[in-house]
């Protein structure tokens, strides 16, 4: 591979989260996202019933409503209301044009009484609303990731009440989102003049500049691109999706018993941190020199296969493709596994399975796509600990029963507002075990 190709698909790692979330973005104003109605720039989306096999956004979870939001910040200033949650689980969590989560409003950070907050452009320099938490984006485009948790689907009342009163809108009700832009120019080179049109809209880190100087020898920014560049550009796409799939395959991460312990996977902010964002050392990547920072954006866009997940210190999830013998986890075969310590946590733990072709919920005859502490019916073994049943065919027992498609699988484990005790590795994850 020649040093310009090495170049573009360097290029192609650094611009794919900008190019992939903002697309993400784009449908879910159009088109709308799964079990999300499409809704206009600046209004919540809210979702009105849990997730399900019919719903293809990737590793979406089964335990909370979301209620999401698209933000474009030309039109000014947008108002948050969040009433109050009483002990119920919920996050909002705020993610710039470049994925990273910058802000989380939440139990973790403001309990639950509510509040009233205004999310700001960095360069609005304008009156604010009295009794409002000003939040400042990154970027101009921006997305609210909400998440409710929903108990079963009785529940599901008692969230549609508190939705009633979760309010998003403009302070100014009369401008008119720009919105993202649509992309010109050859369609052979479509990925790259999404990226220079979304580029030019989107605020970077000043950390960034050695690297954009260095990739702006392909004429990604200002469009002179000569021959030699171009076919470089256009094999980066695929390159740079092997890379990731390496990237992938040999995890740069702790495993345990086969769960892949990533929780610092969202950890590629280093530089805006605001309400419920963690600036610590602890929960940021190496990035102190070129090498470090383009390893992050490895990592950054490797973690498009989880777009929009929380950060280790809110939620941590661990997938897992193998049982104890190392063998691919596969409907053919019958397992269990056996928690002597069920997942320690500050809100509550599930498990959920999914297929491996596109990472989405599995049909089964009894609607259950995942199991956790709060599982109707579960039973606990008599000396306290829990074994969960992994089967495509059902058990006669099902009140354990996760069940699994016919084929090859990967359940992932979601731990919420985790203990020290999970982050340090003191607790550990047991095995999955073919039966």
């Amino acid at each position: 591979m020649s040093n310009l190709q090495d170049l573009a698909a360097e290029a192609y790692i650094f611009a794919v989260p900008l190019v992939y979330n903002l697309d993400q973005m784009k449908k879910s104003v159009e088109e709308g996202f799964g079990v999300l109605p499409a809704v206009p720039y600046n209004q919540f989306s809210y979702g009105q019933k849990l997730t399900d096999a019919s719903d293809k956004f990737v590793t979406t979870n089964n335990d909370t409503v979301y209620n999401n939001a698209q933000l474009d910040l030309s039109a000014g200033p947008v108002l948050l209301e969040i009433p109050d949650m009483g002990d119920r689980y919920y996050v909002f969590q705020f993610v710039d044009a470049w994925t990273n989560n910058f802000a989380y409003i939440g139990q973790r950070s403001i309990g639950g009484n509510g509040g009233k907050f205004v999310i700001t452009s960095a360069d609005y320099e304008g009156e604010l609303p009295e009794g409002y938490t000003q939040i400042t984006a990154p970027t101009l485009f921006m997305e609210i990731v909400g998440r409710i948790a929903v108990t079963d689907e009785a529940d599901l009342q008692n969230v549609k009440a508190l939705q009633a009163n979760l309010h998003l809108y403009q302070m100014n009700k009369e401008a008119k989102p720009a919105g993202i832009p649509t992309a010109t120019g050859d369609n052979d080179m479509i990925f790259w003049n999404k990226f220079k049109a979304y580029f030019n809209e989107s605020h970077y880190a000043q950390r960034y500049q050695p690297l954009i100087d260095k990739y702006s020898t392909l004429g990604i920014f200002d469009g002179n691109i000569s021959d030699d560049a171009k076919q470089a550009l256009l094999a980066a796409p695929k390159t740079g999706q092997q890379q990731i799939k390496h990237l992938l395959e040999n995890v740069p991460f702790p495993v345990e018993n086969g769960w892949q312990k990533d929780f610092h996977v969202f950890d590629y902010n280093f530089d805006y941190f605001e309400l419920g964002s963690l600036d610590t050392d602890e929960w940021k990547l190496p990035h102190s020199n070129e090498k470090e920072l383009v390893q992050a954006n490895f990592i950054r866009a490797a973690a498009l296969g989880g777009l929009w997940g929380n950060q280790g210190f809110e939620a941590v999830y661990l997938p897992i493709y193998v049982d104890s013998d190392n063998k691919q986890l596969n409907g053919s075969h019958d397992y269990e596994v056996h928690f002597e310590q069920t997942p320690p946590t500050n809100a509550f733990w599930s498990v959920t399975m999914y297929n491996t072709t596109g990472f989405t919920l599995v049909e089964n005859p009894i609607d259950r796509y995942s199991i956790g502490d709060r599982t109707k019916g579960i039973k606990y073994d008599e000396d306290g600990g829990l074994t969960i049943r992994i089967s495509h065919k059902e058990p006669q027992d099902d009140a354990n029963w996760l069940p699994s498609p016919d084929a090859d699988f990967r359940p992932v484990l979601r731990v919420y507002l985790p203990t020290e005790d999970v982050i340090n590795g003191t607790y550990h994850f047991p095995a999955i075990k073919k039966i």
